[in-house]
């Protein structure tokens, strides 16, 4: 298929070029289907991996932006927005199916009503509602047939996790318990309940609590390891993340967890006022992991610490680039610019900050110190 696409895209360039155009200009300017394969490319390459997903999410914003009346941007943000909803690989999230990636099939379908992919993205959203209602029918009749099983509301608790619906997901988990007649099912629910808590809910103490519950019932659990080093990341217990890390890494030698090693390191360095320290830590892994926006976040916020504002532009610079979407780097990028003397650049990050979050601190420190932007 995407030779075939390749071969329309030329045909289309050399064919349909406006005119008053010359014909070598509308040559190296980019068809939008053209960009679509290239966004299509990066989400075929996903596996797990958000950075794939950021780059497909820049490519396709950018022919929407380019090219308004164009199926391919909306048509490719529609298939990226599924991939997204579709939240731990079990099942998809309808309210982000029909508040984001419907909406994006429907204007691919008014745009492009003649192409034969519009039809097809279109047409798979019968299915994803189909299997929607299949699954609600089966979360009732689980519950109807075996409401004393702990496997009855481990499900309901993983649809309702996929649904969003994360306080209702917790009270089934724990219902679950009750009725846990192994400890292989205590497991199972006390993990779902601890991931909720840290990564939906944004309470790492009750996160703990029950990682360190499982460990009570199994004292041999990588996976655990891995997310308590995480969570007290979020703590800012940093001796105790490395520690976690580490137990980790023995059973899993992964380039992510030893790079989640260093970030524990440099933090801890960082909270003992060594900086230097710190971010010889991370610049140490970061050959390795160049793509990493954490560590660059991080070597960013170090060297701003340090007043070294260029090379804590280029970091912020590396993680805006990455299309993290992260408020923060292009306010300190803005910063970064600002005490470079680069003031155009620091305005436009700072505008693209006001956009991303108008309250705050920061943008308070915005609005009376930038004057273009008193007002925004």
């Amino acid at each position: 298929m995407q030779h075939a696409l390749k071969t329309i895209v030329f045909t289309v360039v050399l064919g349909l070029a406006p005119a008053g155009i010359p014909p070598a200009q509308a040559f190296f300017t980019p068809h939008p289907l053209q960009s679509y394969d290239e966004g299509l490319k990066q989400l075929n390459a996903y596996h797990g991996d958000v950075q794939a997903l950021r780059e497909a999410q820049k490519i396709f914003t950018h022919i929407i932006e380019k090219h308004p009346d164009s199926p391919f941007g909306y048509l490719g943000m529609s298939q990226l927005k599924v991939i997204e909803a579709y939240r731990y690989g079990e099942r998809y999230n309808i309210k982000m199916i029909t508040d984001e990636a419907m909406p994006m099939a429907l204007k691919a379908m008014r745009t492009g009503p003649t192409l034969d992919m519009v039809h097809f993205n279109y047409d798979r959203f019968e299915k994803i509602y189909k299997d929607n209602d299949e699954n609600q029918d089966y979360v009732r009749r689980l519950l109807f047939l075996f409401p004393e099983r702990a496997e009855t509301y481990i499900t309901l608790g993983n649809y309702l996790s996929d649904q969003g619906d994360f306080d209702k997901a917790l009270e089934y988990y724990k219902i679950s318990l009750r009725f846990a007649a192994t400890d292989d099912l205590k497991l199972k629910a006390i993990q779902r309940i601890a991931r909720v808590y840290s990564h939906e809910l944004y309470d790492p103490k009750s996160a703990v609590e029950y990682y360190e519950t499982a460990l009570e019932i199994n004292q041999n659990l990588p996976a655990v390891w891995e997310a308590l080093g995480e969570v007290y990341l979020q703590l800012q217990s940093y001796d105790l993340s490395i520690q976690n890390f580490q137990k980790a890494y023995k059973v899993f030698k992964t380039p992510q967890l030893q790079s989640l090693i260093s970030q524990a390191k440099s933090l801890l360095y960082e909270q003992s006022g060594d900086l230097d320290l710190a971010i010889s830590v991370i610049t140490a892994v970061l050959g390795d992991n160049s793509q990493n926006t954490s560590l660059h976040r991080q070597l960013g916020n170090l060297y701003y610490k340090k007043n070294d504002f260029r090379n804590a532009y280029h970091h912020f610079q590396k993680v805006i680039n990455a299309g993290a979407g992260d408020a923060d780097a292009f306010y300190f990028a803005g910063r970064s610019a600002h005490s470079l003397g680069e003031d155009e650049q620091a305005k436009d990050y700072y505008s693209k900050y006001l956009h991303m979050k108008s309250e705050g601190e920061e943008a308070e420190w915005i609005r009376e110190n930038i004057p273009d932007l008193s007002h925004r």
